[in-house]
Order: structure tokens, then sequence, then C-alpha cells
């Protein structure tokens, strides 16, 4: 948080002790009120737009980082035959939105005896072992949200892709799979 953010916690924070004190006085008159306002009111605006400059656009924030990671990183080629592939399924109840129904909808939510849609949710991992320098490392694909067949035919045809590690902390790393999202 920048200067501004700080002055207006404390511009609020003057406020709110005008408002405590003031509350002790037995007349509380229009100026006591604009003497509490105008500090929190001010301190709230300025609070507000340091939150807003201080918060990353984190799609701008994670393009950069793969960009920093590609030109800096080490280049390994991972082939899909070596990496393991792990695969989760589960339901998820749809929320259902309860807009224009019809009468016997309506009843049946009220009585409880709808039916709950549910949706397939398919995920999955790709688990890349390799040894560098005589260390065994472990190195994890971000989740994928592709059927498991699917991912499989993409992942025969695409053969390839590269996982790029920061020679500094092997623990930031990239696995490449813009193939899959495309």
């Amino acid at each position: 948080m920048n200067k501004s953010g700080y002055t207006g916690l404390g511009l609020m924070a003057i406020g709110g002790l005008i408002l405590y004190f003031g509350f002790n006085d037995p007349v509380h008159s229009i100026t006591f009120i604009l003497l509490c306002a105008v500090p929190i009111g001010i301190g709230y605006y300025l609070l507000k737009t340091a939150i807003i400059e201080y918060e990353p656009d984190t799609e701008v924030s994670t393009k950069q980082w793969q960009r920093d990671l590609k030109a800096s990183g080490i280049a390994l080629t991972v082939e899909f035959d070596k990496c393991k592939l792990i695969t989760n399924q589960y339901r998820e109840e749809v929320e259902k939105g309860y807009g224009a129904m019809s009468e016997s909808v309506a009843m049946d939510s009220l009585m409880g005896l709808e039916e709950p849609d549910y949706h397939d949710i398919d995920q999955s991992v790709l688990v890349y072992e390799v040894t560098i320098k005589g260390q065994s490392m472990t190195f994890y694909s971000p989740p994928i949200n592709k059927e498991k067949v699917s991912l499989q035919l993409l992942l025969g045809i695409q053969k390839t892709t590269t996982l790029y590690v920061d020679p500094n902390d092997v623990d930031n790393y990239y696995f490449d799979l813009d193939f899959i999202r495309n």
C-alpha cells in the first residue's frame, strides 16, 4: 500500500476518534457530524483508490512471468511418454437460477422434491520426474481441464513440450501447455 492508503487509514482513525469522544458530549450538532464525516469520507476515498492502484492485473503479471522464464530459464524438453498422467473426475452440483419457472417446478422446489443437476468435471495433472545435476526433481503441470481420452490424444499428437525452470529457484517453473488451451 502506498502513502495515500496510510494517510486514508489515519484520517479514518481520526474521524473515528472524534466520533467516539463526541458521543460523550450530550449536545450533537451539525459541526460534530461534519467533523466526523469529512475525515472518514476523505480517508475512505484515499484508502479505496490506494487499494485499487495496488491490485496487480493477474493475467498481465502471469504472462510477464511466463515471458521472463522463457527468456532466462533453463529450457527442458519434456517427452509426454515419460510423464505420468494423474486424472481426477468428480461431479459438481449445478446452481439453478429461479427466474421464470412453471408452477410444478416451483412446488417441487418448495417441497424438496426437485432432482439436482450435476456437471462432470475432468481434471488432470502431468508429473515429470527428471534428474538435474545429480538431484531428482519432480515437476507438476497446472491442472488441465480436459477429459482424459481427449487429453491423451492431444499429448500423443504433440509428443513434446518445454519446461522452463528458473536457474536460481527450481520451484519456480513453467510447463508450456498452451497448445492444450488453444
